[in-house]
């Protein structure tokens, strides 16, 4: 109990710590796609005509993709955050009476959006949906007549291994993604109030198991870092092209330029949820116990993506000029390294700050054996296609 006692102080110590840092933290986002021209190819006679536009037209997607799921991605996550300790009675007893188990399970916020993000116009509306997974081993035990804790702790790098890719082709772009590395630590604790004890109606029929009001601290945290690959063609590029023989000879030439930029992206993400429930529990038959309530996360913390990467363009078409002495003279050949590219970007994002939710769990006992299944709706209106689903396994003695 001792030992307990004082992780549940530590614990506490170190989220009030983060939830002051994480709150200090603004939110905001910067990308550039920084373009070098290569003067060995283009030499002193070949120029772009306007390099700013050049550069705006390459960062429009990254920008314009941060900018549509600054609130989603970190969302997803906040909503896995609470994860973690299912269990079906109203109660644990006090030590020696104890529980312990497993539970995983996985989130996702605004679902809809995979309809967006599979059509072929991802370049006009680059959204995608939110979501999470988490996991973890948690232990509980009473510690009065009506109150209970359990915590729970999880390092993802015990359980997973890392084989994940993702690519997709969309119009004249093309997105790889490769996890290269990840690591993620999951949290917690819950203590629970029991506002009303156990009654039974009828045996081994039904019984109403008691209602509960629960405050949960959760917090996570997990880098991942990808190799990435961006390729996009922007049509249309123009090009001032002057006679070397006669600077005052100049025409304009556009050509479409490919820019293919590879290099890192790490997604650091830290999240520390309180969440308050009420829930009421019944038992029918004994073998099955149900639990449902509201509950509301509130969210604190962040999601910083930041992108290293760079690359070349190269041009689809010859740039010539007409000259009075030699007539049509090319300058620079078709698909050659007209410049250098390096793209960065840094984004920090935050969660929704208050996520109202429904709970329906189902619990079976199997003696010290129990098993739970667990779904959670997100009651705010304009966000139905979103949901927390998790299952579980623990022993009750």
């Amino acid at each position: 109990m001792k030992i307990m006692k004082g992780y549940a102080i530590f614990l506490f110590k170190a989220l009030l710590i983060n939830l002051f840092l994480l709150s200090a933290l603004a939110v905001y986002g910067e990308t550039s796609f920084t373009i070098t021209p290569n003067t060995a190819v283009m030499g002193p006679f070949v120029d772009f005509q306007d390099l700013g536009d050049t550069q705006s037209k390459f960062e429009s997607i990254p920008n314009l993709f941060f900018s549509k799921n600054s609130e989603v991605l970190p969302t997803g996550m906040a909503l896995s955050n609470t994860i973690g300790y299912p269990n079906g009675k109203s109660i644990i007893k006090p030590f020696p009476h104890f529980e312990f188990g497993a539970a995983a399970g996985g989130s996702v916020y605004r679902l809809s959006r995979k309809d967006d993000f599979t059509k072929d116009d991802l370049e006009d509306n680059p959204v995608i949906p939110g979501g999470g997974v988490n996991a973890s081993i948690h232990a509980g035990t009473g510690i009065a007549k009506n109150i209970d804790i359990t915590f729970k702790f999880f390092v993802l790098d015990m359980f997973y291994s890392k084989t994940k890719s993702f690519d997709k082709t969309d119009g004249d772009s093309y997105y790889m993604a490769e996890i290269s590395d990840t690591n993620a630590i999951s949290l917690g604790c819950k203590v629970r109030y029991n506002l009303l004890k156990k009654k039974k109606n009828a045996p081994m029929l039904f019984s109403l198991g008691g209602a509960t009001l629960n405050l949960g601290f959760d917090y996570m945290y997990n880098i991942v870092k990808t190799q990435l690959r961006y390729d996009k063609t922007v049509t249309g590029i123009t090009f001032d092209v002057r006679d070397p023989f006669d600077p005052g000879n100049s025409t304009t030439q556009t050509t479409d330029l490919t820019g293919s930029v590879t290099g890192t992206a790490e997604v650091n993400t830290s999240i520390f949820s309180i969440t308050p429930e009420i829930f009421v529990y019944a038992d029918i038959l004994y073998l099955f116990s149900f639990y449902t309530g509201p509950s509301v996360s509130v969210n604190f913390g962040n999601m910083n993506i930041n992108v290293l990467s760079s690359g070349t363009l190269t041009n689809s078409s010859a740039l010539s000029v007409n000259t009075s002495s030699t007539g049509t003279l090319e300058l620079v050949g078709a698909n050659e390294e007209l410049a250098a590219a390096q793209f960065t970007s840094t984004n920090r994002m935050e969660p929704k700050r208050f996520i109202p939710k429904w709970t329906l769990g189902l619990e079976l006992n199997l003696w010290v054996l129990k098993l739970q299944a667990e779904v959670t709706a997100i009651l705010t209106g304009a966000y139905k296609d979103s949901v927390i689903a998790q299952a579980g396994v623990r022993f009750d003695f």
